[in-house]
């Protein structure tokens, strides 16, 4: 999405909005991020200004915090029916798909970075015993947040939940059983 709209489609998306009920502006900010999954958050800056021309204009008027459109706000989202469905369909189009598949990749990206750079800033292991355990410690614990991370990401069903179990349960059987052959 290279340009967030098109000329008047902002005033547009505010009138439409506005149309579901009243909201105050960082609601319609949080809303026009939402629809476009991520990829537009408007500043309020560019909101606030748009919302006092739709009320100079007549279109809106507030009371406290909260936007409402007046009749003839109600009539130009009515003649604009179309435009405005139109604008929906682009929110709802390739556009988001792409923004819900290109934001879980990014957080995807940065886990792995995350993970590279916990790697990168590991004691180096030295053969003493303390130093082993630290570094075993730190091993546990950079398995825990990459398990943790990977968890987040994706949606888990309780199936899937299970089989991570069952080979927690067997990795610390063989862990268990690797430092119970050390001590001899």
């Amino acid at each position: 999405m290279t340009q967030a709209f098109r000329r008047g489609d902002l005033r547009l998306f505010l009138l439409g909005a506005l149309e579901e009920g009243a909201r105050h502006g960082y609601e319609l900010i949080r809303l026009l991020e939402e629809r476009s999954a991520g990829l537009y958050r408007p500043s309020a800056g560019s909101i606030y200004p748009r919302l006092n021309a739709l009320e100079e204009a007549g279109l809106v008027t507030h009371a406290g915090r909260d936007y409402r459109l007046t009749d003839a706000g109600r009539a130009e989202v009515e003649a604009r029916r179309t435009e405005l469905r139109d604008l929906d369909r682009q929110f709802t189009g390739p556009t988001r798909r792409g923004g819900h598949a290109l934001r879980a990749e990014v957080r995807a990206a940065a886990a792995e970075v995350r993970s590279q750079q916990r790697r990168l800033h590991r004691q180096p292991r030295r053969p003493d015993k303390g130093a082993g355990l630290k570094a075993l410690h730190v091993e546990l614990r950079v398995f825990a947040a990459d398990v943790m991370a990977a968890a987040r990401r994706t949606d888990v069903d309780p199936a899937a939940v299970g089989r991570v179990l069952q080979t927690l349960d067997e990795a610390r059987a063989a862990a268990l059983s690797a430092l119970a052959g050390s001590d001899s």
